[in-house]
């Protein structure tokens, strides 16, 4: 996979709000708030949203099913998770 050299890139881990790791070594690329998490850019996935369907929800799975962090969506054609700001710990780049 080939990526926009221009944008800026980082290698983080997502933290759930209870400070369990959601997505480990995600290459986020560009600036800003963490919107939508590419799944084939994640390295290490620790919930089982890449088996659901699309508009599922996502959940930690140690925190299941209290904490939703994300819902299964297609966004320009790749299959990618639409994160849920308030299920998340704040990932600012």
């Amino acid at each position: 996979m080939t990526y926009n050299t221009t944008m800026p890139e980082k290698i983080i881990s997502v933290y759930c709000r209870k400070g369990h790791i959601v997505f480990e070594k995600y290459h986020k690329i560009g600036k800003g708030r963490l919107q939508k998490c590419y799944i084939d850019q994640i390295g290490q996935d620790h919930t089982n949203g890449s088996e659901k369907a699309i508009n599922d929800l996502v959940y930690c799975l140690k925190c299941n099913p209290m904490l939703p962090v994300a819902i299964v969506s297609l966004i320009h054609g790749r299959k990618a998770y639409k994160i849920i700001q308030s299920g998340i710990r704040k990932v600012v780049t």
